[in-house]
């Protein structure tokens, strides 16, 4: 049955199909993010004062923000020696660059994911008026 599907998307233009799965994902992680909202909100106890429009606004906003974020992170992860090898003769670089790279990587990934789990609060925190 998978085999199936995936030779019908593959034999075929099925723009319309992506476009409606891009969209219901965008859809499901946005509503993650405004449970998250109503979660921080009970949390703190703090009434909702936005504006319903503009909270599914908001919360398509930090989706893509946080799933550029991640992206990034996958990146760092993924990229590794051979790729960095290949950049480097291309660019002219050294073996050294890529000995760099595989050293700075997991520190920036570390942040990164940091960065994410501040975003949070802080956002929330701001909106709050408290920052």
């Amino acid at each position: 049955l998978l085999q199936s599907t995936v030779d019908q998307v593959q034999g075929r233009a099925s723009g319309g199909l992506l476009s409606v799965g891009a969209i219901a994902a965008m859809w499901g992680a946005s509503a993650g993010i405004r449970a998250l909202m109503n979660v921080l909100n009970v949390a703190y106890g703090v009434q909702e004062t936005r504006p319903m429009w503009k909270k599914y606004l908001l919360s398509v906003v930090y989706t893509i923000g946080f799933a550029a974020l991640l992206t990034c992170m996958a990146a760092l992860m993924l990229v590794g020696p051979r790729p960095m090898n290949w950049l480097a003769r291309q660019i002219g670089l050294g073996h050294a660059f890529v000995t760099v790279w595989n050293v700075v990587r997991w520190p920036v990934l570390v942040v990164l994911m940091m960065i994410v789990a501040a975003l949070v609060p802080y956002f929330y925190f701001k909106r709050r008026g408290w920052l």
